[in-house]
């Protein structure tokens, strides 16, 4: 009896501990304290030295004022370049903002809807000529934009203007529980001059997000009807340590190689992200979108993480 008394015993323990351990990984591995980062610092591969060890490449330093961005420290390649955003708030939620951009002369303006969302970014050039904008409609009255439309001047600021892109994003957005778990980009486009008829095309590609449940992405992919290279495109190695992520790989996927890899393909590091944080709390809805906005440099063909 003593004998089967210790082994249910020591069954018991092992069941406890199991479930203890399963209990911190699971809470290591979820958002629990989403906060504002302070500093995020970008690597790159270091193709010149033989380990290929990384290298920094960018780091962006923000300072905050209500819970949005009132400064950017931005440095690369060693040169500094200092944003300055100048907001207007009601109660806590941004009407609009004004800012210039690093290392160019063109100003952007950004107006919100009355649930502080995106709604139209304006960008001047220094003559104060309109060069760029983009317009976001929400379809399923939530946080998360279905459709954007771009307009962009591409002559030059001396010229007069001739040269349009124009671009309309048609996203297919799923979530769960507030959080993105997939977009779908599927497009069109129509590039024109003034002596030209207006004709609008499909885009080549689909473009596919995927995300983790805790919003941050996973993994892409784009499906292209005429351009090489179908298939998967990045994957996201994501770290979280404290409720936070703390770092990212971006890895690319490598075609297929017969002298190198028998012709499988494989997957390779390309950018690292490293996050510091600030004490300022954030929902994880918009955390995720903050993060996501540094591992797709702000945003691409497979969505725009507007988090300020």
């Amino acid at each position: 009896m003593k004998t089967k008394a210790r082994r249910v015993l020591v069954a018991v323990l092992a069941a406890i501990m199991a479930a203890a351990f399963l209990s911190a990984c699971s809470s290591s591995a979820g958002i629990s304290k989403p906060a504002l980062v302070s500093k995020v610092t970008e690597y790159g591969i270091d193709y010149g030295s033989e380990e290929k060890n990384w290298t920094e490449s960018k780091v962006y330093e923000y300072e905050y004022k209500d819970a949005y961005p009132a400064s950017l420290r931005y440095t690369e390649n060693g040169e500094t370049a200092v944003t300055e955003y100048k907001y207007e708030m009601s109660g806590g939620k941004p009407v609009s903002l004004s800012y210039s951009e690093p290392y160019s002369d063109l100003t952007v303006n950004v107006s919100y809807t009355k649930k502080g969302l995106v709604n139209r970014i304006r960008t001047f050039d220094e003559t104060g000529r309109k060069v760029g904008e983009q317009v976001f409609q929400y379809g399923n009255r939530d946080e998360y934009f279905t459709l954007v439309l771009h307009e962009n001047i591409i002559s030059a600021p001396e010229d007069p203007v001739v040269d349009h892109m124009e671009e309309i994003d048609s996203v297919i957005v799923s979530g769960k529980d507030g959080l993105l778990s997939r977009t779908v980009n599927d497009g069109l486009f129509a590039n024109y001059n003034d002596n030209e008829e207006k004709i609008w095309r499909r885009f080549d590609g689909t473009y596919t997000a995927n995300y983790s449940d805790n919003g941050i992405l996973e993994g892409t992919s784009a499906i292209f009807k005429t351009f090489p290279g179908s298939g998967d495109q990045y994957k996201f190695d994501v770290t979280v340590e404290g409720g936070r992520v703390t770092e990212v790989i971006r890895n690319t996927w490598t075609a297929p190689d017969p002298e190198t890899d028998g012709g499988e393909g494989r997957w390779e590091p390309e950018v690292k992200y490293v996050f510091e944080y600030s004490d300022i709390g954030i929902g994880v809805a918009r955390y995720a979108s903050m993060i996501n906005y540094f591992l797709l440099d702000g945003g691409s063909n497979y969505y725009i993480y507007n988090w300020y």
